[in-house]
């Protein structure tokens, strides 16, 4: 892959805030001020396990993060650090935050001590090594084809930008932390070879298993636990105050990646698939080998250092990180199961070409401007002749893609 900057559609709202944000970041950064259905949504956001499958403030949190990633196409960069912005997310952060540490704050008080006596092997014995990971054994015994495309699609929205969040506490660390750190993440990007980066192998293996390996390309069919597991990264990853939480949770995944992996490369060979898609998953049952211990015995054990605030921080970000992984499973392992998609219904489409502008009108179309050519969510290209083109998202227009006004009608 190249060096292009490379970024993401905004995705289609799944609500109120998500909605206001999206039709926010259309607009040239200014003043702006929230309407009061947005500020009751936000003052009603749930206080329990349930919001991590809240559609609409997962989402809307991820397009917030992602302003700190790639950013989005035809939104202006300035929005990132928008003080309104700036507080919806810290909203909708601090209670993604919240909720992962209620459901896990039991476990850690219970391991607090252990964790400051001997923070390695006490690490290793509660995260384990991934061999119980129900998905990965459904996967390598019985997912088919469509189902594993569908898991590729689920992963793509962390692993085309796989290592970003975890580093940026590279300049939150220092010394024995930050070398090791440093270590295990050019490792991620390739160890200098573009074309070894992790992020650029999950792609080759998207593309030789069918799948749309676009950046971003699936955010709108993943329900919102995919997005929770994603937004808790990037909720860590940008606090100094989370820096321990980042480090574990940057451990557990590499203490508990290398079987994982191997069975997910085992599904890719039974299933026929080229070689180059079990190359990726090949890779990290190699590479998590040595991350594992790098990761626990040279950054998170001389992070801890005898601390018991730093060892709760570390335990947050394994727990927290390994309870929202569980609960993604759950969501598509459940789906799978009645013999339906883990996915979400296709979206209406997106603007290709040009530097598209959208607008998303609240109970109405999307307007779009600046775009060469729209693609339907059945894949159907569109070149688009006028300066602004109205696209329907109601699903009642005679004329789809485009509004014919009929969301008058059904409102």
């Amino acid at each position: 892959m190249s060096g292009v900057d490379v970024r993401a559609w905004l995705p289609q709202p799944r609500g109120a805030i998500s909605g206001a944000v999206a039709a926010t970041l259309v607009r040239r950064p200014r003043v702006v001020h929230l309407a009061p259905d947005v500020e009751d949504a936000l003052a009603a956001l749930d206080d329990a396990a349930g919001y991590v499958h809240d559609e609409d403030a997962q989402l809307a949190l991820w397009m917030l993060l992602e302003l700190h990633h790639r950013g989005f196409a035809g939104v202006d960069d300035a929005w990132e650090w928008h003080p309104e912005l700036a507080r919806i997310r810290a909203v909708l952060g601090r209670r993604l935050e919240e909720v992962v540490h209620a459901e896990v704050a039991t476990a850690i008080d219970d391991q607090v001590p252990a964790m400051v006596r001997e923070p390695a092997d006490t690490f290793f014995a509660l995260v384990g090594d991934g061999s119980g990971s129900t998905l990965a054994r459904h996967v390598r015994r019985r997912a088919t084809l469509e189902q594993w495309r569908e898991l590729l699609a689920l992963k793509s929205v962390y692993q085309l930008k796989e290592g970003d969040a975890h580093s940026w506490a590279i300049p939150r660390a220092h010394g024995a932390v930050k070398v090791a750190l440093t270590e295990i993440q050019y490792d991620e990007y390739g160890s200098g070879d573009p074309a070894r980066q992790h992020a650029t192998l999950f792609a080759q293996a998207m593309e030789a298993s069918g799948v749309d390996a676009t950046y971003a390309a699936h955010v709108d069919r993943v329900p919102a636990v995919v997005l929770a597991v994603n937004n808790f990264m990037a909720v860590c990853g940008l606090q100094r105050r989370l820096l321990g939480a980042t480090l574990g949770h940057l451990a557990m995944y590499e203490a508990t990646s290398s079987l994982p992996h191997g069975m997910y490369a085992a599904a890719a060979r039974r299933l026929g698939l080229p070689e180059e898609v079990a190359d990726y998953f090949d890779e990290h049952v190699t590479a998590d080998a040595i991350h594992d211990q790098i990761a626990v015995r040279s950054m998170c054990a001389p992070f801890v250092d005898g601390d018991a605030d730093r060892a709760e921080q570390v335990l947050l970000g394994a727990l927290g990180g390994a309870w929202l992984d569980d609960q993604m499973a759950d969501v598509v392992l459940a789906a799978w199961a009645e013999d339906r998609s883990a996915l979400l219904p296709a979206p209406p489409g997106h603007p290709r070409g040009g530097t598209p502008r959208l607008q998303v009108c609240p109970d109405g179309p999307v307007l779009v401007r600046g775009a060469d050519e729209w693609v339907g969510g059945d894949g159907q290209v569109h070149t688009l002749t006028r300066p602004v083109t109205a696209v329907c998202r109601c699903g009642g227009s005679a004329q789809q893609p485009w509004c014919d006004g009929t969301h008058k009608v059904k409102s």
